[in-house]
């Protein structure tokens, strides 16, 4: 599964994404799934070429249909599960600056 979800995360429900140009149903589910959580993600962290949008821009953007092409139906259902994200993310930030904070009282 994770050969497949590697190689069809990229493709887009409309047929423009790559490797293949797979398009709808083509696409593996987890495929879609993974497309789901990478564009979240790309979307809304931080990058050093680029500021993250929030999540409420991410979700507006997305029902006007602007920011991706994947499947709504998938993307819906992602929002509803949002929260479980956030929590993570947020888990995982915090470990982080707990982590720079001990390295910097070390020196």
């Amino acid at each position: 599964m994770a050969a497949r979800h590697r190689r069809s995360h990229h493709e887009k429900w409309n047929g423009t994404g790559y490797p293949n140009g797979s398009r709808k149903d083509q696409i593996p589910l987890c495929g879609r799934i993974v497309a789901v959580a990478d564009v979240y993600d790309a979307l809304t962290s931080k990058r050093v070429y680029k500021k993250c949008i929030c999540g409420t821009k991410w979700r507006k953007d997305h029902r006007k249909g602007r920011r991706h092409a994947l499947r709504s139906a998938l993307v819906d259902a992602f929002l509803r599960v949002e929260p479980a994200f956030i929590a993570v993310r947020e888990q995982y930030d915090e470990a982080s600056a707990i982590g720079r904070s001990e390295r910097s009282s070390l020196v």
